[in-house]
Protein backbone atom coordinates (compact mmCIF):
# COMPACT_ATOMS: atom_id res chain seq x y z
CA UNK A 1 0.00 0.00 0.00
CA UNK A 2 1.62 3.24 -1.19
CA UNK A 3 2.27 6.06 1.29
CA UNK A 4 -0.70 8.62 0.06
CA UNK A 5 -3.75 5.14 0.20
CA UNK A 6 -2.07 4.76 3.82
CA UNK A 7 -2.87 8.29 4.79
CA UNK A 8 -6.00 8.31 3.26
CA UNK A 9 -6.49 4.75 5.05
CA UNK A 10 -5.48 6.42 8.47
CA UNK A 11 -7.78 9.75 8.42
CA UNK A 12 -10.82 7.17 7.49
CA UNK A 13 -10.69 5.40 10.75
CA UNK A 14 -10.10 8.47 12.67
CA UNK A 15 -13.12 9.85 11.50
CA UNK A 16 -14.64 6.80 12.63
CA UNK A 17 -13.42 6.99 16.10
CA UNK A 18 -14.15 11.19 15.78
CA UNK A 19 -17.64 10.16 15.13
CA UNK A 20 -18.28 7.31 18.25
CA UNK A 21 -16.15 10.15 20.30
CA UNK A 22 -19.24 12.89 19.01
CA UNK A 23 -21.72 10.38 20.05
CA UNK A 24 -20.55 9.63 23.58
CA UNK A 25 -20.62 13.51 24.11
CA UNK A 26 -24.20 13.51 22.47
CA UNK A 27 -25.31 11.03 24.68
CA UNK A 28 -24.79 13.13 27.88
CA UNK A 29 -28.36 14.95 27.50
CA UNK A 30 -28.26 16.76 30.74
CA UNK A 31 -26.63 16.83 34.29
CA UNK A 32 -28.23 17.91 37.24
CA UNK A 33 -28.57 20.94 39.22
CA UNK A 34 -26.17 22.27 41.49
CA UNK A 35 -26.89 24.67 44.91
CA UNK A 36 -23.43 26.31 45.91
CA UNK A 37 -23.38 27.11 49.45
CA UNK A 38 -20.98 28.43 51.68
CA UNK A 39 -20.75 25.00 54.12
CA UNK A 40 -17.42 23.47 54.12
CA UNK A 41 -19.74 20.09 54.20
CA UNK A 42 -18.44 17.14 53.13
CA UNK A 43 -21.45 15.65 50.10
CA UNK A 44 -21.17 19.52 49.15
CA UNK A 45 -17.39 19.67 48.57
CA UNK A 46 -17.79 16.27 46.74
CA UNK A 47 -20.95 17.65 44.75
CA UNK A 48 -18.97 21.26 43.64
CA UNK A 49 -16.34 18.55 42.13
CA UNK A 50 -18.52 16.63 40.02
CA UNK A 51 -19.90 19.89 39.23
CA UNK A 52 -16.78 21.24 37.88
CA UNK A 53 -16.29 17.99 35.73
CA UNK A 54 -19.29 18.49 33.81
CA UNK A 55 -18.41 21.91 32.79
CA UNK A 56 -15.36 21.22 31.47
CA UNK A 57 -17.53 18.01 29.79
CA UNK A 58 -19.61 20.77 28.11
CA UNK A 59 -16.88 22.79 27.53
CA UNK A 60 -15.11 20.08 25.56
CA UNK A 61 -18.18 18.93 23.60
CA UNK A 62 -18.48 22.39 21.82
CA UNK A 63 -14.73 22.74 21.28
CA UNK A 64 -14.51 18.88 19.72
CA UNK A 65 -17.21 19.54 17.73
CA UNK A 66 -15.88 22.87 16.43
CA UNK A 67 -12.10 21.50 15.56
CA UNK A 68 -13.77 18.95 13.58
CA UNK A 69 -15.97 21.18 11.77
CA UNK A 70 -13.41 23.29 10.61
CA UNK A 71 -11.14 20.72 9.92
CA UNK A 72 -13.99 19.11 7.86
CA UNK A 73 -14.34 22.29 5.89
CA UNK A 74 -10.47 22.26 5.13
CA UNK A 75 -10.13 25.63 7.39
CA UNK A 76 -6.81 24.53 8.80
CA UNK A 77 -5.79 27.92 11.03
CA UNK A 78 -9.49 27.71 12.51
CA UNK A 79 -9.25 23.95 13.24
CA UNK A 80 -5.71 24.03 14.90
CA UNK A 81 -6.40 26.99 17.35
CA UNK A 82 -9.64 24.89 18.77
CA UNK A 83 -7.19 21.75 18.74
CA UNK A 84 -4.76 23.85 21.08
CA UNK A 85 -7.98 25.10 22.96
CA UNK A 86 -9.40 21.39 23.00
CA UNK A 87 -5.79 20.39 24.37
CA UNK A 88 -5.84 22.23 27.22
CA UNK A 89 -9.13 21.48 28.46
CA UNK A 90 -8.82 18.17 28.35
CA UNK A 91 -5.62 18.49 30.27
CA UNK A 92 -7.87 20.38 32.75
CA UNK A 93 -10.24 17.10 32.62
CA UNK A 94 -7.55 14.73 33.51
CA UNK A 95 -5.56 17.01 36.37
CA UNK A 96 -9.17 17.69 38.13
CA UNK A 97 -10.12 14.11 38.12
CA UNK A 98 -6.59 12.89 39.64
CA UNK A 99 -6.10 16.07 42.49
CA UNK A 100 -9.76 15.49 43.19
CA UNK A 101 -9.89 11.58 43.76
CA UNK A 102 -6.31 11.80 45.63
CA UNK A 103 -7.84 14.11 48.11
CA UNK A 104 -10.98 12.38 48.37
CA UNK A 105 -8.91 9.17 48.95
CA UNK A 106 -7.21 10.74 51.64
CA UNK A 107 -10.94 12.40 53.01
CA UNK A 108 -9.78 15.60 52.45
CA UNK A 109 -12.92 17.44 52.41
CA UNK A 110 -12.04 21.05 53.50
CA UNK A 111 -9.24 21.28 51.00
CA UNK A 112 -11.18 19.59 48.06
CA UNK A 113 -13.94 22.26 48.29
CA UNK A 114 -11.21 24.93 48.33
CA UNK A 115 -9.62 23.28 45.43
CA UNK A 116 -12.75 23.40 43.78
CA UNK A 117 -13.48 26.87 44.45
CA UNK A 118 -9.72 28.10 42.98
CA UNK A 119 -10.25 26.20 39.78
CA UNK A 120 -14.36 26.60 39.14
CA UNK A 121 -13.63 30.19 40.11
CA UNK A 122 -10.70 31.57 39.19
CA UNK A 123 -8.49 33.17 36.95
CA UNK A 124 -5.60 35.14 35.65
CA UNK A 125 -7.29 38.44 36.28
CA UNK A 126 -10.76 37.03 37.86
CA UNK A 127 -11.98 37.93 40.62
CA UNK A 128 -10.71 41.34 39.86
CA UNK A 129 -8.71 42.85 42.91
CA UNK A 130 -11.82 45.26 43.41
CA UNK A 131 -13.92 42.16 44.07
CA UNK A 132 -11.14 40.40 46.47
CA UNK A 133 -11.15 43.49 48.45
CA UNK A 134 -14.71 43.40 49.04
CA UNK A 135 -14.78 39.76 49.56
CA UNK A 136 -11.99 39.74 51.87
CA UNK A 137 -9.98 36.83 49.65
CA UNK A 138 -6.68 37.07 48.37
CA UNK A 139 -5.63 36.01 44.98
CA UNK A 140 -3.68 32.79 46.02
CA UNK A 141 -7.39 31.80 47.12
CA UNK A 142 -8.49 31.61 43.36
CA UNK A 143 -5.09 31.14 41.43
CA UNK A 144 -5.83 28.18 39.21
CA UNK A 145 -2.69 25.87 38.43
CA UNK A 146 -0.27 26.49 35.71
CA UNK A 147 -1.39 24.56 32.47
CA UNK A 148 1.79 22.72 31.93
CA UNK A 149 1.35 21.43 35.41
CA UNK A 150 -1.91 20.38 34.92
CA UNK A 151 -0.45 18.01 31.53
CA UNK A 152 2.78 16.67 33.54
CA UNK A 153 0.02 15.57 36.33
CA UNK A 154 -1.81 13.57 33.58
CA UNK A 155 1.29 11.97 31.97
CA UNK A 156 2.37 10.98 35.29
CA UNK A 157 -1.04 9.42 36.19
CA UNK A 158 -1.55 8.29 32.70
CA UNK A 159 2.04 6.40 32.76
CA UNK A 160 1.21 4.61 36.02
CA UNK A 161 -2.10 3.89 35.72
CA UNK A 162 -2.42 2.93 31.54
CA UNK A 163 1.13 2.32 31.39
CA UNK A 164 1.95 0.35 34.58
CA UNK A 165 5.34 2.29 34.92
CA UNK A 166 5.93 2.02 31.71
CA UNK A 167 6.33 5.80 29.54
CA UNK A 168 3.91 5.96 27.58
CA UNK A 169 2.08 9.21 27.59
CA UNK A 170 3.67 12.48 25.68
CA UNK A 171 0.70 14.80 26.56
CA UNK A 172 2.62 17.87 27.67
CA UNK A 173 5.75 17.30 24.42
CA UNK A 174 2.90 17.48 22.28
CA UNK A 175 1.65 20.29 23.23
CA UNK A 176 5.15 22.12 23.63
CA UNK A 177 6.38 21.05 20.26
CA UNK A 178 3.29 20.98 18.06
CA UNK A 179 -0.23 21.57 19.49
CA UNK A 180 0.77 25.42 20.76
CA UNK A 181 3.13 25.66 18.05
CA UNK A 182 0.47 25.38 15.26
CA UNK A 183 -1.95 27.24 17.50
CA UNK A 184 0.01 30.23 17.53
CA UNK A 185 1.59 32.69 15.13
CA UNK A 186 5.02 31.14 15.82
CA UNK A 187 6.59 29.38 12.34
CA UNK A 188 4.63 25.73 12.43
CA UNK A 189 1.74 28.33 12.46
CA UNK A 190 3.07 30.86 9.91
CA UNK A 191 3.49 28.14 7.67
CA UNK A 192 0.05 27.50 6.66
CA UNK A 193 -0.58 30.78 5.16
CA UNK A 194 1.98 29.89 2.58
CA UNK A 195 3.10 27.53 0.07
CA UNK A 196 6.20 25.55 -1.31
CA UNK A 197 7.20 25.89 -4.58
CA UNK A 198 9.11 23.35 -6.14
CA UNK A 199 12.62 25.58 -6.52
CA UNK A 200 12.05 25.90 -3.23
CA UNK A 201 11.08 29.33 -2.88
CA UNK A 202 7.46 30.01 -0.58
CA UNK A 203 4.23 32.17 -1.97
CA UNK A 204 2.07 33.42 0.98
CA UNK A 205 -1.09 32.39 -0.50
CA UNK A 206 -4.32 34.83 0.05
CA UNK A 207 -6.55 31.60 -1.03
CA UNK A 208 -4.67 29.00 1.14
CA UNK A 209 -6.91 27.07 3.25
CA UNK A 210 -5.47 23.38 4.13
CA UNK A 211 -3.93 20.91 2.59
CA UNK A 212 -4.23 17.10 2.82
CA UNK A 213 -1.24 16.41 5.62
CA UNK A 214 -3.13 19.58 7.69
CA UNK A 215 -6.40 18.15 8.01
CA UNK A 216 -4.96 14.56 8.71
CA UNK A 217 -2.84 15.84 11.50
CA UNK A 218 -5.45 18.08 13.17
CA UNK A 219 -7.49 14.92 13.16
CA UNK A 220 -5.03 12.78 14.50
CA UNK A 221 -4.47 15.03 17.08
CA UNK A 222 -8.13 15.58 17.69
CA UNK A 223 -8.23 11.68 18.02
CA UNK A 224 -5.42 11.46 20.37
CA UNK A 225 -7.32 14.24 23.00
CA UNK A 226 -10.31 12.11 22.60
CA UNK A 227 -8.33 9.03 24.24
CA UNK A 228 -7.02 10.86 27.31
CA UNK A 229 -10.92 12.34 27.78
CA UNK A 230 -12.70 9.80 27.50
CA UNK A 231 -10.60 7.91 29.52
CA UNK A 232 -10.83 10.19 32.62
CA UNK A 233 -14.39 10.94 31.59
CA UNK A 234 -15.11 7.04 32.11
CA UNK A 235 -13.14 6.67 34.86
CA UNK A 236 -14.97 10.20 36.83
CA UNK A 237 -18.36 8.94 35.45
CA UNK A 238 -18.10 5.18 37.25
CA UNK A 239 -16.92 6.77 40.20
CA UNK A 240 -19.78 9.41 40.85
CA UNK A 241 -22.36 7.09 43.17
CA UNK A 242 -19.47 5.33 45.34
CA UNK A 243 -18.44 9.06 46.47
CA UNK A 244 -21.59 10.50 46.87
CA UNK A 245 -22.32 7.47 48.80
CA UNK A 246 -18.95 7.50 51.03
CA UNK A 247 -19.94 10.64 52.22
CA UNK A 248 -23.88 10.21 52.71
CA UNK A 249 -23.32 7.65 54.88
CA UNK A 250 -23.89 8.10 58.31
Amino acid sequence: MGIARQKKEQIKNNLEKIKQSTDKFNDVKKFPAFCPNTGNDNPHAINAYHHLMRLIFLRAKHLHASAVDAASKNDSYTSFVLLKAYWENVAMLGYCFVTANNLIDKDNYEELLNWVIRHALGGKKYPTDEHLIEICKSRDEFEQTNLLTMMQKVDKNFNKAIGKGVFLSDFEKVYNEFIAECGHSTSLGLSLCEEKQPDGSRIPKVDRTSQFDDNNMTINHICLANSYFFYYWGEFSRGIEGQIAKVSTP
